[in-house]
């Protein structure tokens, strides 16, 4: 049973103006799969994480629960915290992934401005190297 039940995602006030300019480009179908690339991007690529000074709401979790991306995110946090139990503080859980986000969508937002980058090649490149961090097989007896 969820212990702490969070209702949004935050994401920094700073980078609203970055995530709409994503989100008018053809790249994401929705907000939590841009954020679930930027987390994905703050912990892999950067591998640095920063807490959110002013939040901002980004994301309504109950419109997302059955969401492939919130699996991603929980199945991320579970392993890298080494704790199941984080499922059950969803305030933990997703703060953990906001830090993430919050310097992911940086460099996320760089690829897409350079004219030198083909940004879905480079997206799909990075996204497709994540799967050798995470074993999700490995989390399904959980």
């Amino acid at each position: 049973m969820v212990e702490t039940k969070r209702t949004l995602i935050f994401i920094d006030e700073k980078t609203f103006p970055i995530y709409k300019k994503l989100m008018k480009s053809k790249y994401f179908k929705n907000n939590l799969h841009l954020f679930t690339c930027a987390v994905l991007v703050g912990k892999f690529i950067i591998k640095h994480s920063k807490s959110i000074d002013k939040k901002k709401d980004y994301i309504r979790i109950n419109d997302n629960r059955n969401d492939d991306n919130l699996t991603i995110l929980k199945c991320l946090a579970i392993s890298d915290e080494g704790k199941v139990n984080i499922l059950n503080n969803e305030d933990e859980l997703f703060e953990y992934c906001e830090k993430y986000a919050n310097l992911g969508i940086h460099e996320i937002y760089n690829w897409y401005k350079d004219p030198e980058c083909k940004f879905n090649q480079k997206l799909a490149e990075v996204l497709l190297g994540f799967w050798e961090y995470i074993d999700v097989n490995s989390l399904k007896n959980i």
